[in-house]
C-alpha cells in the first residue's frame, strides 16, 4: 500500500507540474526512474542529462520552494554540476524562529552512483539557510 500511495503522489506531482499530455508521462517515467535508480544504488550513466528537468542552481529559485513547502511538495532539478534531484518534502516545523523544512532526496551524481538521503533545511527570519544532513 504504500509504494502505491507513493507512486500516486509522485503522479500526481507530474500531472500538476506538466499538463496530462504525453510530457507528463514522460515526465513521470524520469521520476520513476530517478527513485528507482537512487534505491537500487546504481551509477547515473547520463539520466541526467536525459531528464529535461529545470536548473536547480539558482539560490532564489530554492528559497522560493522552503519558502512555500508544505508536506508532500516535491521539486525536480538539474545542476550545472551534471547532478539531477527529487526532492519530497515529509516535515515543515519552526526551529529557533527558522523555518526548517525536512525532505527526502533522490539524487544522481554526474558520473556517480545515484542514492537517498534526508535533509533538513532551516531557513531563517533573515534568509540564511542552515542544512542539517541525516
Amino acid at each position: 500500500m504504500r509504494n502505491i500511495r507513493k507512486t500516486a503522489l509522485i503522479a500526481g506531482f507530474a500531472l500538476a507540474l506538466f499538463g496530462g499530455g504525453p510530457t507528463a508521462r514522460a515526465q513521470q517515467a524520469m521520476i520513476d526512474e530517478i527513485v528507482r535508480k537512487s534505491e537500487a544504488r546504481e551509477p547515473e550513466s547520463g539520466f541526467c542529462a536525459r531528464t529535461g528537468w529545470p536548473n536547480g542552481d539558482n539560490w532564489e529559485g530554492f528559497k522560493a520552494f522552503l519558502t512555500t513547502a508544505e508536506v508532500g511538495t516535491w521539486k525536480i532539478n538539474t545542476f550545472a554540476n551534471g547532478a539531477c534531484e527529487l526532492n519530497r518534502v515529509t516535515e515543515v516545523h519552526n526551529e529557533a524562529g527558522a523555518k526548517c523544512v525536512s525532505y527526502s532526496i533522490w539524487v544522481c551524481g554526474k558520473d556517480r552512483n545515484c542514492g537517498t538521503g534526508k535533509v533538513v533545511d532551516c531557513l531563517d527570519r533573515n534568509g540564511k539557510l542552515n542544512r542539517k544532513e541525516n
